[in-house]
């Protein structure tokens, strides 16, 4: 008879396990930051059901099995850090995120607009719309940083990271390239910099050096209400508006070409 696999320090169900315990019912997971966290609850909050929860899920696996790891090397390296042991399993040791599972690159992104986001998160500005899976786990992990002194102190330590270039992604040999151009330099750049390196006083986030998957789910997201909906999203339905600058899909996709034209690496 096979020995059950051994649990992690802190984690108290089964690693194999987890996936069916976090869609079937209720469990417990070890201490995340400081506190025990019931795993049906962080479900309920992330809305996850058994039909929709194996997309984002592996996001959520990793965050249970990794946290233990992740706490021990930032313990001594300040607030920022040790919160972003939380972090980790999903965006990477460095913050360079993870396609595989929807997670974002959030190197080279301004502290202000990391901090917006996290309160976006945590208030259901966002991650609260029907549809909105990734948004939905985010939110809940979101909701583990409970003061504005944690988010802000996280984002401080992400937005002091060095940027990490990853795949974007290219643009095929069809690639609408000059349409492409004309448009992001007539609308996108006015806010994200004619290089996408966004713009910190406008509080626009950079979008080169980011996954196209992600850029197109979130762009997607913007277009359908499943983000930027809520009136308080200031800057969020001021996004979904610009959604309805592009006239097709055809011109969307010669934007998003170009974007991966630009590059990202740099400040």
């Amino acid at each position: 008879m096979a020995a059950a696999p051994p649990k992690r320090a802190g984690v108290s169900c089964k690693n194999r396990r987890i996936a069916k315990r976090v869609c079937n019912g209720p469990g417990r997971v070890g201490e995340i930051m400081g506190e025990r966290v019931p795993i049906g609850e962080l479900v309920q909050a992330a809305g996850l059901r058994r039909s929709n929860c194996f997309a984002p899920l592996t996001a959520l696996w990793l965050f249970f099995v990794s946290i233990a790891a992740g706490t021990a090397w930032a313990a001594d390296a300040g607030p920022g850090a040790a919160l972003f042991a939380t972090c980790t399993a999903c965006h990477g040791q460095h913050a360079e995120g993870n396609a595989k599972i929807g997670a974002p690159n959030l190197t080279g992104q301004q502290s202000a607009y990391l901090i917006r986001q996290l309160e976006a998160f945590s208030s259901g500005r966002r991650g609260t719309q029907t549809g909105d899976n990734f948004g939905a786990v985010m939110r809940a992990t979101a909701g583990l940083l409970k003061t504005d002194a944690d988010r802000a102190a996280v984002s401080s330590y992400i937005a002091s990271l060095p940027i990490v270039p990853v795949p974007t992604g290219s643009a095929g040999a069809k690639a609408d390239l000059a349409t492409g151009r004309n448009y992001f330099n007539g609308i996108c750049s006015n806010c994200h910099g004619s290089d996408g390196k966004g713009n910190g006083p406008l509080s626009a986030p950079r979008l080169v050096g980011q996954d196209r998957t992600y850029i197109l789910r979130q762009y997607a997201a913007f277009k359908s209400g499943a983000r930027g909906a809520d009136p308080a999203d200031t800057y969020g339905v001021q996004m979904r508006s610009m959604t309805r600058a592009l006239p097709d899909e055809r011109t969307e996709q010669a934007v998003f070409d170009y974007l991966s034209t630009l590059g990202g690496q740099g400040g």
